[in-house]
């Protein structure tokens, strides 16, 4: 049976799952005072990543597809900040972070040329 949902036709799709999946397997290790401030605000953010693209690819135009392509890459950054605050606080060590922050660079660098590219058709439409 076809798939018939478009957004997992987009490799940037798969790669933000795989993305939350990590962040998710990291959050289980914060302490429990982060139970109810940073823990679930990093890993709802990882998710948005993921969330907004699913929701963007199936809107009627590229511009709104664009639009949520920019709410996904803005998750992302609020993943690293949250990752920043881990590291600032001793939650996380050197390696696991540049680990986090490598997979998190090169999600960014895919959804930035996915939104360039929808961008591009924006403009020549126009």
């Amino acid at each position: 049976m076809e798939n018939i949902f478009r957004h997992n036709k987009f490799e940037v799709y798969g790669e933000s799952i795989l993305y939350s999946k990590n962040i998710r397997l990291f959050a289980k290790l914060l302490p429990k005072t982060e139970e109810y401030s940073l823990k679930p605000q990093l890993t709802r953010a990882a998710d948005s990543v993921v969330l907004n693209i699913a929701e963007g690819v199936d809107r009627y135009t590229n511009k709104d597809f664009a639009k949520f392509l920019n709410q996904s890459i803005a998750s992302l950054s609020e993943t690293v900040a949250c990752l920043d605050i881990c590291l600032a606080n001793d939650y996380i060590r050197e390696a696991p972070y540049h680990e986090l922050i490598g997979q998190a660079e090169v999600l960014y660098k895919r959804l930035n040329a996915l939104h360039s590219r929808i961008s591009k058709s924006i403009k020549q439409i126009n």
